[in-house]
């Protein structure tokens, strides 16, 4: 008896625990080319809006910024729909690589929030939206030409859920635009390739 009740009650908590355990779910947001909202923005055409290419990307093509030539991108998820009172675990924002690829080297970038809307087909370099800096994500140089991204976005969606912070999106590009000749592509919700736009992953418990 004195063996049997121990492992009677370690028996116990442990099927506590397995019922007491919350089921994560996913929440998965990728919009088609009549609701997304991601273009490029193009320092050597500052006024075109380029919101119908099938792309975004992150292009320095001149050293030492010799020619106004950079290529920055923008790019908003809606996610409004995610329930209130839920427990956000993780996000993660999917980019895919689109043919010819990422190119040079040293071609790291950076994700930055937007301070202040921005209308997908209206956007352009010359009236690009402010950015705050001080939640700057660094993503890593790609290490293959056709390199797809995992970005963790969970500290944004968490602050934009709990109302401390609006949702208008992300500026992406390169992090040091002033070397020259490197640059990244990636799909936009535009390409005839469904599978491959751009994609946020939300993980939660509720």
């Amino acid at each position: 008896m004195k063996l049997f009740k121990p492992l009677s009650f370690v028996l116990i908590i442990l099927v506590m625990v397995s019922c007491n355990k919350k089921e994560t779910k996913i929440a998965v947001f990728q919009p088609n080319d009549q609701n997304g909202k991601d273009t490029a923005i193009s320092e050597s055409n500052p006024s075109a809006n380029y919101s119908t290419l099938d792309r975004i990307h992150m292009v320095s093509l001149s050293s030492n910024d010799s020619i106004k030539n950079d290529v920055r991108s923008l790019l908003r998820f809606g996610f409004a729909t995610l329930k209130e009172g839920i427990s956000i675990d993780s996000a993660f924002v999917h980019l895919y690589a689109i043919d010819p690829g990422h190119f040079g080297t040293n071609n790291s970038f950076v994700l930055i929030p937007v301070n202040k809307v921005w209308i997908n087909d209206e956007v352009n370099w010359n009236n690009q939206p402010e950015v705050d800096t001080s939640q700057t994500i660094t993503v890593e140089a790609p290490t293959d030409t056709n390199q797809d991204y995992k970005i963790d976005v969970t500290n944004y969606v968490k602050a934009v859920h709990q109302n401390n912070q609006p949702n208008y999106g992300f500026m992406i590009k390169l992090e040091d635009e002033k070397n020259a000749y490197k640059g990244l592509r990636f799909h936009s919700s535009n390409s005839k390739e469904v599978s491959k736009h751009p994609k946020l992953e939300v993980f939660y418990t509720e």
